[in-house]
């Protein structure tokens, strides 16, 4: 089955990640927080899936200070969503991780966005849900 289906929170409880992600993206961009990229990522070593921020406000401001504003809208939303801290990562758009990233998703053999873009798996491993990598604040 899909991992869309069969998607598990970091404490085995049943539940799907991908809407809950979703409604904590749209959480952030109510309160004006940019969001240069998002995406859903299962770490097949780790045997979990995290939730990758990448946003010019972690090279403005700090990724401690990210959190903090993360943990906010995460507190908002209350039982609705079970993301904690210790399952999403953020980054800075400047940093070499997203410019890799970048790299390998609009790469010169063909981007691997395609026409669609975000709002879906790329593949069995990685759910993109926004792209706007030019977005500096």
């Amino acid at each position: 089955m899909h991992k869309s289906i069969l998607v598990t929170d970091n404490t085995g409880r049943p539940g799907d990640l991908v809407e809950e992600g979703e409604r904590l993206l749209r959480k952030l961009e109510e309160k004006s927080f940019p969001i240069s990229a998002a995406f859903l990522r299962y770490i097949d070593e780790e045997g979990l899936l995290r939730l990758v921020i990448v946003s010019p406000f972690v090279g403005q401001e700090g990724p401690l200070k990210t959190y903090g504003y993360i943990r906010n809208a995460v507190d908002e939303l209350g039982d609705s969503v079970h993301f904690g801290l210790g399952d999403i990562s953020v980054m800075s758009p400047s940093w070499s991780q997203f410019r890799d990233l970048r790299r390998t998703l609009e790469g010169e053999g063909g981007s691997r966005l395609g026409v669609r873009g975000a709002g879906r798996w790329l593949d069995e491993d990685f759910y993109l849900y926004r792209w706007n990598p030019d977005l500096n604040g």
